[in-house]
């Protein structure tokens, strides 16, 4: 469906081999395949995850990312943790339902017209920062006032 709509799809695989067998069999049955990002750094990940028009997956570090960045993305929640985060980040419609293909299509072509409530606002954002900010302040903070590590 994406192929079809000229979207350019890009299948970013970080490092779990089985998934270059699921990869090779969505790639095969795309007229214009995909892109395919396998092994690189997570430095990396995150800059194809930052500029990409919509992310879906099944991986909850690509969620994070993503939504982090500000990129309207769906995930297939597979653990009540995918519901969770993209609930605190201000987007709680993201999850789809791979059991139900005609709604998750629907979902993906949603998204893709109109991203907004799929993508985590800023306010979202910035608090989730300042709190990560205050929890390394709480780890670190007995070691710093006693002169570092």
């Amino acid at each position: 469906m994406l192929a079809s709509l000229g979207e350019r799809i890009v299948f970013l695989n970080h490092e779990s081999v089985p998934d270059d067998g699921l990869i090779d069999v969505f790639n095969a049955s795309i007229d214009n395949a995909g892109a395919v990002v396998r092994n690189v750094s997570g430095g990396a990940c995150k800059t194809v995850l930052a500029g990409a028009k919509l992310v879906v997956t099944s991986r909850f570090h690509a969620l994070v990312s993503a939504l982090t960045e500000g990129v309207p993305a769906l995930c297939t929640s597979w653990s009540h943790k995918y519901r969770e985060l993209v609930a605190e980040l201000g987007c709680p419609e993201s999850c789809i339902d791979i059991s139900d293909v005609a709604s998750a299509v629907a979902k993906v072509r949603a998204a893709l017209q109109s991203p907004e409530p799929y993508a985590s606002p800023e306010g979202a954002r910035s608090s989730l920062r300042d709190r990560v900010v205050r929890m390394w302040d709480e780890v670190f903070g007995p070691f710093m006032q006693k002169g570092g590590l």
